[in-house]
């Protein structure tokens, strides 16, 4: 891996809090993307890298995450003992750890999780996760996660709308202080993926979720459509729609609520 700096102010805020981080935890003022330095290279597990900018950063779907200065950009090498039909599930997990994050640092209640792994705020996108895996034969050979939040810019023209941090806390907060927030969720929510019940996991998301739950929504996935009444999640994170046919199981897709006459 590239040598990078040492993220002095993320390791000062978590040493703040009490804890000593058990990987590296890097800095790099520019970068292609945080996911993609990651992937692929020997990094130890729960090793950080956030970037001041990317200028290839990745959406879901290979959509460009636009990464203008000001905002956070963090991808963090998670440990491949995951099982891995539990994927799903970890990516609900961090999304629950982030939105916890953001509310220790100011946020408001109607700061909410979209499934499968965004964050709202009034019908504008806050922030996204990414989970990257490799995989072979014998298992899962990587698995990075990458977390972008606008804090202090919202970028323009985006579909939907952005939101960022910066209007929403009472105290201004630096893409550092995020991270520090998040890193010291993320271990914890990583194991209750991994190894824990469940229904720990997909219950912590729907209470933090967009009130979807009995309402009609569709989502979109690889150029096919489905509608139907939202109805929960399934064990492994799967978006439970009630359709003509019956409950179908979704685990994948762009989702929102249907409105009035749709």
């Amino acid at each position: 891996m590239t040598a990078h700096a040492v993220d002095v102010e993320v390791a000062a805020a978590l040493s703040a809090r009490g804890i000593d981080w058990p990987a590296p935890l890097w800095f790099a003022a520019e970068i292609g993307s945080t996911n993609d330095a990651l992937r692929g290279v020997d990094a130890a597990p729960w090793t950080s890298l956030r970037a001041g900018r990317q200028s290839g950063g990745r959406g879901r779907h290979g959509n460009a995450w636009q990464s203008p200065p000001g905002n956070l950009y963090l991808s963090i090498a998670l440990p491949t003992t995951l099982p891995q039909e539990r994927g799903p599930l970890l990516s609900l997990a961090a999304g629950v750890a982030l939105v916890e994050a953001l509310a220790e640092l100011g946020a408001p209640d109607d700061v909410r999780l979209k499934w499968p792994n965004d964050v709202w705020w009034c019908e504008r996108k806050l922030a996204g996760l990414l989970l990257d895996a490799s995989s072979s034969p014998r298992g899962l050979e990587s698995l990075v996660l990458g977390i972008g939040v606008n804090v202090l810019q919202a970028p323009a023209a985006t579909d939907p709308p952005a939101a960022r941090l910066d209007d929403l806390v009472p105290v201004p907060v630096a893409p550092g202080d995020v991270a520090a927030a998040l890193l010291a969720r993320i271990r914890d929510w990583y194991d209750r993926a991994a190894n824990g019940p469940p229904e720990g996991v997909t219950r912590a998301f729907e209470e933090r979720a967009f009130e979807w739950w009995g309402r009609p929504v569709r989502v979109k996935q690889d150029g096919r459509e489905r509608r139907g009444v939202a109805r929960g999640l399934d064990a492994r994170g799967a978006l439970l729609l009630e359709t003509e046919d019956g409950i179908e199981a979704v685990l994948a897709g762009d989702a929102r609520a249907l409105r009035a006459g749709e």
